[in-house]
């Protein structure tokens, strides 16, 4: 750390270059407070909360442990209750993105169910009133297999062709 200091930097780089420097969480927050004076001339700059923000998260994603509630706290004393807008911010962005991976989850979800209806209502066009093992199978099918079998519902002339072991 003695090294980033020593030079002549801008305090967001200083901030940055901290945060991408590998430390344990506890060594992380110490030096975190002792560029408390980075952190508010950063705050006070024109566009610095959003820069703050980014060093913030950065240091959020890459170490479990330094949760923005743990951030909020840890730096609020030093810094001042302007920490908490680039935090809350952060806390959104973190929100935001497990939503989007949840969201992603389900749909996927859903198309591989829709993959599994859409190939029932075709089996059922083409050979009629499906037994239920027949349902059953398909419903624990993985995408791979209900992918060949709609290809085969193509060629197929009986229900044992489409579910034929290749």
């Amino acid at each position: 750390m003695e090294h980033i200091d020593a030079r002549v930097l801008a305090p967001i780089t200083r901030l940055v270059l901290l945060a991408m420097k590998p430390a344990a969480p506890a060594r992380m927050l110490a030096q975190l407070r002792s560029h408390h004076a980075d952190i508010r001339v950063v705050l006070h700059a024109p566009g610095g909360k959003d820069a703050l923000e980014t060093v913030l998260y950065y240091l959020w994603s890459t170490n479990d442990e330094l949760t923005p509630e743990h951030l909020t706290e840890e730096l609020k004393p030093i810094v001042g209750q302007e920490i908490e807008s680039p935090m809350q911010t952060v806390a959104q962005r973190i929100e935001q993105r497990g939503f989007d991976k949840g969201l992603d989850k389900g749909l996927d979800k859903g198309r591989e169910e829709g993959r599994r209806l859409l190939l029932l209502d075709l089996l059922e066009e083409r050979f009629g009133s499906l037994p239920e093992a027949v349902r059953q199978r398909v419903h624990d099918a993985d995408q791979i297999e209900v992918r060949r079998w709609s290809i085969r519902i193509l060629t197929a002339t009986s229900l044992d062709e489409v579910f034929a072991t290749p």
